[in-house]
């Protein structure tokens, strides 16, 4: 015996409001990120980044002693972020978005 099928129309109303009931449990919960959330250390490829610098610049800069790192269990070294700070990075709430980034328009190709 084949069970009961429902309409297409109440199948989607009805799951429509079940993630609108989803939706509305989980909102206080999804918090927008609105700040850059550092640990106590980064990998030198993130320091690299953060600092706009070449990995190359920020082994340099450990070897100066301008950056202080960490050595983790398995060897890897970490810049801590305090001396990040003391280089002058500073972080912004937003990274740089496709709306604040400009274009120019290019001839067409003949």
């Amino acid at each position: 015996m084949l069970a009961p099928t429902l309409p297409l129309q109440r199948v989607e109303a009805e799951v429509s409001i079940a993630a609108r009931s989803i939706a509305a449990q989980l909102e206080p919960v999804i918090e927008p990120v609105t700040d850059l959330r550092l640990g106590r250390s980064v990998s030198i490829d993130q320091a690299a980044h953060l600092l706009n610098v070449s990995r190359r610049t920020v082994y340099n800069r450990i070897r100066e002693g301008r950056l202080h790192t960490i050595r983790t269990l398995g060897g890897s070294q970490r810049v801590l972020v305090e001396s990040l700070y003391e280089l002058g990075f500073r972080p912004q709430a937003f990274s740089t978005s496709a709306s604040a980034a400009t274009f120019t328009v290019r001839p067409a190709r003949t």
